[in-house]
């Protein structure tokens, strides 16, 4: 496993602070902790949001989930609420993309 310290997720000149989206989902979640462990990354503004669609009966169990482990991460966390057009005939997933 390389050396988590070496990689470089976003260039050091990008001077602007770092908004990642989280789903709550194995990928994100550890997207969030790589950048949560990079000192310069924390330094410019780390903020995590997450897109809540309603779509599933569990939604609110993963925004909760996000809010936590930011919570845990001393990360800021948003969740935006968004509303889902499923009238479009694009089916819900495609329908959540166009949403967001």
């Amino acid at each position: 496993m390389p050396d988590t310290q070496a990689i470089r997720l976003i260039p050091q000149k990008t001077p602007s602070a770092v908004l990642v989206g989280v789903s709550g989902g194995l990928d994100s979640i550890t997207l969030l902790h790589l950048l949560a462990r990079d000192p310069d990354i924390r330094r410019r503004g780390l903020r995590a949001l997450h897109v809540h669609h309603g779509l599933h009966a569990e939604a609110d169990d993963w925004a909760a989930h996000c809010a936590r482990v930011c919570a845990d991460l001393g990360i800021a966390f948003d969740v935006i609420h968004v509303s889902v057009d499923r009238s479009t005939g694009l089916g819900p997933e495609a329908s959540a993309r166009q949403a967001r």
